[in-house]
């Protein structure tokens, strides 16, 4: 009896040992990031000085590179976000660089009415920044494998989106369900997207982003759009789907 408890105890200490080498390893790869990022966004022609706040809920220095890139690289003209936050500082301080045109906008989508009373209190988005006000709903969903339990989504997420088509779409909200999290995308695929597109999804590290990301790769299969994918790794995981012309995304 006493082996086997002092077995116990040696067995818990490894693993405990373990999680904080993999926590260490987590928190050295953002600072890695934090400085990658740093460095690319020294000099930029169209990203003014401002208050970031990464980490947490919010997106993490890997996710900002990667967005960085891509609109400081591809320029895309029409961007959908889900979920209000860092990103859409970025993204509107990329809206309010482009010269006279009426070809792009930005619409981000947010559930949470006095976090947006907040955020537009403390920070001026571009003119061409919509922020499209949608309740969040818990509602059991038929999707593969979700057995009949409820996911939060977007209350008439579709109806306001199915007739347009993005260039980028940034998905980082509502709240993460169980199995499946931040579905709302799969109700306006494939129309949504232009021939070229990027799909960044934050906290892939989670089962419920990484099944709806499942079903994203499975129709675009099923509708024969090419695509790659990569991931970006700090205390939190991002994914990147991109067309194939857009394939160095996924790899920057």
């Amino acid at each position: 009896m006493k082996n086997m408890i002092e077995e116990n105890l040696q067995l818990k200490r490894i693993e405990n040992i373990s999680k904080i080498i993999e926590a260490s390893i987590k928190i050295q790869t953002e600072i890695l990031w934090a400085n990658i990022f740093s460095n690319t966004i020294q000099g930029s022609e169209w990203l003014k000085p401002m208050s970031l706040s990464p980490g947490r809920a919010a997106l993490g220095y890997p996710a900002l590179y990667a967005l960085y890139r891509i609109l400081n690289d591809v320029h895309p003209k029409s961007i959908l976000e889900m979920g209000l936050g860092q990103s859409t500082k970025l993204i509107s301080n990329y809206m309010n660089s482009i010269g006279n045109t009426d070809d792009y906008h930005h619409y981000v989508v947010e559930h949470n009415q006095s976090w947006i009373d907040y955020f537009t209190d403390t920070f001026d988005i571009s003119k061409r920044t919509e922020i499209v006000y949608l309740p969040g709903i818990h509602e059991a969903m038929d999707i593969p494998l979700n057995n009949g339990k409820d996911v939060f989504h977007y209350d008439g997420f579709e109806q306001a989106f199915s007739d347009k088509k993005f260039d980028l779409i940034l998905i980082d909200g509502p709240n993460g369900s169980e199995v499946y999290s931040r579905v709302d995308i799969i109700g306006i695929l494939p129309s949504c997207l232009n021939q070229s597109f990027a799909i960044i999804i934050d906290d892939y590290e989670r089962v419920g982003e990484q099944n709806t990301m499942c079903i994203v790769k499975h129709m675009l299969k099923e509708e024969g759009i090419a695509f790659c994918e990569g991931l970006y790794s700090g205390e939190k995981i991002t994914g990147v789907l991109a067309s194939e012309d857009w394939r160095y995304l996924c790899t920057l």
